[in-house]
């Protein structure tokens, strides 16, 4: 994450919109991907959520056995969004549980 703020406060990105667009979409994308790591459990989400941003949207896809975690992923992404929209495509799926 530190390489891509250096890279957007670097003289030679400054006067390219769509180069200082990307390296902001790469960053807001970066933060809350660290922030879901550090904040939802590996075992709520084995194979975790991916996260991207494009054009001022951010996307949220994964799997999950635990309802609450779509929620939450949610709440944390737009505590580091700001204006970004917010897509949810994170699918909830009930665990087969008990014994038979």
């Amino acid at each position: 994450m530190q390489t891509i703020c250096d890279l957007a406060a670097s003289p030679c990105f400054q006067d390219a919109a769509a180069i200082r667009s990307s390296l902001a979409d790469r960053l807001v994308e970066a933060t809350i991907s660290s922030a879901l790591a550090d904040q939802i459990s590996v075992t709520a989400v084995p194979l975790g959520v991916s996260v991207s941003v494009a054009d001022g949207k951010v996307t949220l896809a994964g799997t999950t056995s635990n309802g609450s975690v779509r929620k939450r992923a949610e709440k944390i992404a737009r505590d580091f969004a700001g204006a970004f929209r917010i897509d949810n495509r994170i699918v909830s799926v009930p665990s087969r549980g008990g014994a038979f």
